[in-house]
């Protein structure tokens, strides 16, 4: 099989795919995709004429045509469960520089708000409250988004990308954060509205915009967030090589069941 695979992955995953199939750096070979951010449309679909399977390389999923790569009969599984250690820690690091850098305070005794409640989000508030003994409240579908965050020094979204929240943070939920509050995304780029995050930075009402994703990746040094008070990284959340092994030995184990025309454990 010829794997198209262009991303940072664990190492050992490379030489274990490399003992039977060949990696390849054109699409229009491949047989399988591995993509971590790759924006997996149906533009790359069309153009990748053999492809069987889309071997999604973590949890999140909305980069990749879902409906119209099962429509052309593709096979997609993806690897949750795998690195929310790794998120969590990293949620808390951009919440300690942006503490250190902009508002020279503590985590200790802060209220926090978490956006989002599966894994990453359970684990990082055992974190906050075990570590920094904060005040934390978690905010679901059904709650009033304002009474939540008002009083929140802290705002962590940990929420997956869907139609629903796109451009969930607005000029109108930003304005019911509390003043100076820190905003921090580890989650999806597009789930805040940039222009809007911009307005807020400038006008004093938030502090910092903390983030490790963006709507457009991989990051450009031209992007005018990074003319504010934004700490940014690279979409580097799970990049340990813990989780990177977890991962890759999950998707190792799912495309052989898929080549042994068995379900992967986590097909979608």
């Amino acid at each position: 099989m010829k794997i198209y695979l262009v991303e940072y992955v664990d190492e050992s995953f490379v030489s274990n795919l490399k003992l039977n199939h060949e990696i390849v750096d054109r699409i229009d070979t491949a047989d399988i995709v591995i993509t971590r951010n790759l924006r997996v449309d149906k533009r790359f679909i069309d153009q990748a004429k053999n492809l069987k399977c889309i071997a999604i390389h973590g949890t999140g999923i909305s980069e990749v045509d879902i409906e119209y790569a099962k429509k052309k009969g593709i096979a997609l599984f993806n690897a949750p469960y795998q690195n929310y250690e790794s998120v969590a820690e990293f949620s808390i690091f951009l919440a300690l520089e942006a503490a250190r850098k902009y508002g020279k305070m503590e985590l200790y005794k802060k209220r926090a708000c978490i956006l989002g409640y599966g894994h990453i989000g359970k684990r990082l508030e055992e974190m906050l409250i075990n570590a920094f003994s904060m005040d934390v409240t978690i905010y679901k579908r059904k709650d009033s988004f304002k009474e939540k965050v008002k009083d929140c020094d802290f705002i962590f979204i940990c929420m997956s990308l869907n139609k629903d929240n796109y451009h969930f943070f607005n000029e109108e939920r930003l304005k019911a954060l509390k003043k100076n509050a820190i905003l921090i995304n580890t989650a999806r780029g597009a789930i805040v509205d940039s222009q809007c995050i911009i307005k807020a930075l400038r006008e004093n009402h938030l502090l910092c915009y903390a983030t490790d994703v963006f709507e457009d990746e991989p990051l450009k040094m031209d992007n005018p967030l990074l003319k504010e008070r934004v700490i940014a990284y690279p979409h580097i959340a799970s990049n340990t090589k813990e989780a990177l092994k977890n991962i890759g030995d999950l998707l190792y184990l799912q495309i052989n069941q898929f080549l042994n025309n068995e379900p992967p454990k986590h097909s979608l």
